[in-house]
């Protein structure tokens, strides 16, 4: 292994990295094609799937926003994006991961996007858990339908607050 790809696996680094250039890094969560739909249904890790469905790094980055695209036509349909945090843990030399109490679910409702362009929706961190967190997942509650001859995703992005 590389001295770049051993700072880029240390979440402190990257965190760092990321506030000195202000940039914002993005986890691609779902992509839909004409009549097709936005769905995400995440699973946690197991020993056939060690890194899980859906399921992503925090990098030690503490805001968190979901970005929708809409490519060629206009998205209408709205839907409710949630929000699961953890934290990883070596416990006697066994990786787990404890989901973090949340009185509420972190949610975020999207709304329509005009083709051609992107909208930014902020999840709002009331109880300081995504500071803490090492993983998140990510699920809707219906899935959005992108229409005929169109194209869409959503991507997650992670950046230091300010």
């Amino acid at each position: 292994m590389g001295r770049g790809e051993t700072t880029l696996r240390n979440g402190d680094d990257v965190r760092d990295m990321v506030a000195g250039c202000r940039q914002e890094m993005v986890d691609v969560v779902c992509e839909a094609i004409s009549e097709g739909t936005l769905e995400i249904t995440p699973s946690l890790p197991s020993v056939l799937a060690p890194e899980g469905t859906g399921f992503y790094r925090t990098n030690g980055l503490d805001q968190l926003c979901v970005w929708l695209h809409a490519v060629a036509q206009n998205i209408t349909a709205t839907d409710t994006i949630t929000f699961t945090f953890y934290r990883r843990e070596v416990i006697n030399g066994v990786v787990s991961f404890s989901e973090i109490y949340q009185a509420a679910k972190y949610t975020v409702v999207t709304t329509g996007v005009t083709a051609g362009q992107t909208k930014k929706f902020l999840v709002d961190d009331t109880d300081e858990i995504i500071q803490h967190a090492t993983h998140y997942t990510v699920a809707t509650s219906a899935g959005i339908a992108i229409p005929t001859g169109g194209a869409g995703k959503i991507t997650v992005g992670k950046s230091l607050a300010v």
